[in-house]
């Protein structure tokens, strides 16, 4: 919730046609999950509802909001992307505490009234008087699919990509046992997909996947054989950890790949990377390209000393 600290809807707010595809997906899970919650209590199916409510949290804390936490945080504060994240947890905050709200009284009572600013905004002082979430207008999709706000293709796309995160995050933690790595951002996987009309969706939204692995860079290959080819680097090192597995939501097998990530380490993001100080190498030479312009903006006497660091650098080897 303290994410909603500086975010207004009405002013900052994303419409749906223009919400990363990503963020879509996230308001279609919600519009489903809620669906099965009013019909479960409108045949007083309680069990049902807290079932709906536990598996959708699940999604939320395990996919969504581990992938979107770093937009949330480390972007610009007026950043489109982060504010599109804003807007989908505003909306899941607003949907959840209604469906909460016949259950846990007094929780959801509590919640909302901490929401000040956004309720001061919608001019509400309960819970219990704002009603049973409706579709907004500016988060309508365009699917014909049962007046759903997305098409099942599309889903089972996503359905897809999070199946292969779940592929990829092994092979990660084959890495992080070997001690090759400590953190999935140390780490740069390569990725392929039998399905072709899936490999066509990962290339469309290639940028994203850096993202959606929380890994420092990403690889997607377009055949097989490219993707069992090594690189130089990995010629060396031969460190490489490879899994496949399988997806109800597209055919053929998913293959990913962890090895050590090239670069240094941006000590804002932690990621990794081979343009470290490209911004300004005095002021910021550790922050990478997408850090560097931030903190210029945000905190321009911001200066980095390098004598600092060498400090905590002795002290630690000496300890």
């Amino acid at each position: 919730m303290g994410v909603e600290n500086d975010f207004k809807s009405k002013e900052h707010a994303i419409a749906f046609d223009q919400l990363p595809g990503f963020d879509q997906y996230c308001l279609y899970r919600l519009e489903e999950t809620m669906k099965k919650i009013e019909i479960a209590y409108d045949n007083y199916n309680f069990a049902a509802v807290n079932s709906e409510i536990n598996a959708f949290t699940t999604f939320l804390s395990n996919v969504y909001l581990d992938v979107s936490k770093d937009r949330l945080y480390l972007g610009h504060p007026s950043d489109a992307k982060r504010r599109a994240a804003q807007t989908v947890v505003h909306e899941l905050i607003t949907n959840l505490l209604a469906a909460l709200a016949p259950i846990l009284p007094h929780t959801a009572e509590e919640a909302f009234l901490a929401r000040d600013t956004v309720a001061k905004e919608d001019k509400q002082i309960s819970v219990f008087l704002q009603g049973w979430p409706t579709k907004k207008k500016n988060l309508e999709g365009t699917s014909s699919n049962n007046n759903s706000i997305m098409s099942q293709a599309d889903a089972k796309n996503w359905e897809a990509l999070i199946d292969l995160r779940s592929v990829a995050n092994l092979a990660i933690e084959d890495a992080r046992n070997s001690k090759l790595v400590g953190a999935s951002l140390e780490t740069s996987i390569k990725v392929f997909a039998e399905d072709e009309t899936f490999s066509r969706f990962l290339k469309t939204n290639e940028h994203f996947l850096k993202e959606m692995f929380i890994c420092s860079e990403v690889t997607l290959c377009a055949t097989l054989s490219d993707y069992e080819k090594k690189e130089d680097r990995e010629e060396e090192s031969k460190e490489v950890f490879s899994k496949s597995g399988d997806s109800d939501a597209c055919a053929g097998k998913l293959f990913a790949a962890a090895s050590k990530a090239s670069g240094e380490k941006c000590l804002r993001c932690w990621c990794y990377s081979n343009a470290l100080g490209t911004t300004d190498a005095k002021k910021h030479p550790k922050l990478c390209e997408r850090c560097g312009p931030i903190v210029l903006d945000v905190a321009p006497d911001l200066v980095y000393h390098q004598e600092a660091s060498n400090a905590e650098a002795v002290g630690a080897s000496s300890s």
